[in-house]
């Protein structure tokens, strides 16, 4: 067992957590609905997840000792490291700016008839089903 493991789940706090990931219905292609839709996982945030009132067993880290530690994994998350610019012959301004509103990957920009144009690079692998 690592220690980051212990340190990010909060079932070791002694305490039962639920609701941490969710399942979305996601289409296998969305120019063909009718092939159907395969179910991903992804991560809720932490603010929707559901801790038990009562420990539930032994806590192998206590609760104010997690809660440090995920504190500080947060700031360190936040903190961005110089990153030497890609060189392209044609200046995208929005790059590493857009996100994608469905799967929330940066949106990779496009010249058309001399313009820029931001698109998600996965539209048929994220796209969510109605």
């Amino acid at each position: 067992m690592a220690i980051r493991t212990i340190l990010t789940n909060p079932r070791y706090t002694g305490y039962q957590c639920w609701n941490r990931q969710r399942k979305d219905e996601v289409l296998v292609n969305v120019r063909d609905v009718a092939l159907g839709h395969t179910t991903r996982l992804r991560w809720n945030t932490g603010d929707k997840w559901v801790r038990s009132d009562k420990p539930a067993h032994p806590a192998i880290i206590n609760l104010d000792s997690f809660d440090q530690v995920q504190a500080k994994l947060a700031t360190r998350g936040a903190t961005t490291t110089k990153v030497k610019p890609r060189r392209t012959p044609r200046p995208y301004i929005f790059r590493g700016l857009l996100f994608c509103g469905v799967c929330g990957r940066r949106m990779q920009g496009q010249w058309l008839h001399g313009m820029a144009y931001y698109r998600c690079r996965f539209p048929e692998e994220y796209a969510l089903a109605n």
